[in-house]
C-alpha cells in the first residue's frame, strides 16, 4: 500500500484548491455520533495522522489508545498535541493492516483505505482478527464529479496514487465478499462505514 501523508501540500491555499479539509466537520460530526462515548474503551485510530481527528470526535475517557501511522512525522506531531497527552495514548509506526491487535472496542480507520492499491484484501486482513467491537471506516463516493475532487484525484495521480472510490453498490457487493453486516452513510464526498460485532 502507498501512504499519502507525505504528498499533502504545505500550502494552504492549495490544500484548500484540493479539498483536503472540505467537509471535515461534517465528517467529524458523524463519526462521533457514530461512536458514542469510549469511556473504558480500547480504542485504535489506524493512520490517525496528527490525531486532529480523534481530538474532535473523543467523547469520555477511553481505557487505552492506540494510535497508528505510517509517518513518524504525523506522529511525532500528535505527540505535542495536548489535547491527546490527557488521553495517554501510545504511538505506533506501522503499516496499520499489519499491527496485530488485541480485542479493542473501537477502530476507526479514516482516509485510509482511499489510497489502497486493493482495499478489499487490506480491510481482510483487519477482520480476520479478533473483534468483538466497532470498526469505522472511509471511501470516497464515486459518483463525485465536484471540481475539489477531480483536483484532487489529478494531484495524487501526480505521485502514482489512484484515489479509490465506490458506489454502494459497489461498496454492497464487496463487503459481501467478506461476510459482515455494515451500515454506510453518505456524507459530503465519503462513504463513513460502521462494521459492528464481526465476531
Amino acid at each position: 500500500m502507498k501512504y499519502f501523508n507525505c504528498f499533502y501540500p504545505k500550502n494552504g491555499n492549495l490544500s484548500r484548491l484540493l479539498g483536503i479539509r472540505k467537509g471535515y466537520n461534517s465528517r467529524a460530526q458523524l463519526i462521533k455520533k457514530i461512536t458514542g462515548n469510549m469511556s473504558g474503551k480500547h480504542v485504535i485510530d489506524i493512520g490517525c495522522g496528527d490525531g486532529s481527528l480523534l481530538v474532535d470526535i473523543i467523547q469520555g475517557t477511553p481505557s487505552t489508545v492506540t494510535l497508528i501511522d505510517s509517518s513518524e512525522r504525523f506522529l511525532q506531531i500528535a505527540r505535542e498535541n495536548e489535547s491527546l497527552q490527557v488521553l495517554n495514548p501510545t504511538y505506533i509506526c506501522t503499516n496499520g493492516f499489519h499491527y496485530k491487535w488485541k480485542n479493542p472496542s473501537l477502530v476507526l480507520m479514516i482516509g485510509v483505505l482511499d489510497y489502497s492499491q486493493n482495499w478489499i484484501n487490506d480491510l481482510n486482513d483487519l477482520l480476520v482478527q479478533e473483534f468483538s467491537g466497532k470498526l469505522i471506516f472511509s471511501l470516497p463516493v464515486k459518483d463525485n464529479w465536484s471540481f475539489r475532487f477531480i483536483i484532487r484525484r489529478l494531484w495524487l495521480r501526480l505521485w502514482g496514487i489512484k484515489l479509490q472510490s465506490c458506489t454502494y453498490s459497489d461498496l454492497n457487493k464487496l463487503m459481501h465478499q467478506v461476510e459482515v453486516k455494515f451500515l454506510a452513510v453518505r456524507c459530503e464526498y465519503d462513504w463513513i462505514i460502521n462494521v459492528e460485532d464481526i465476531y
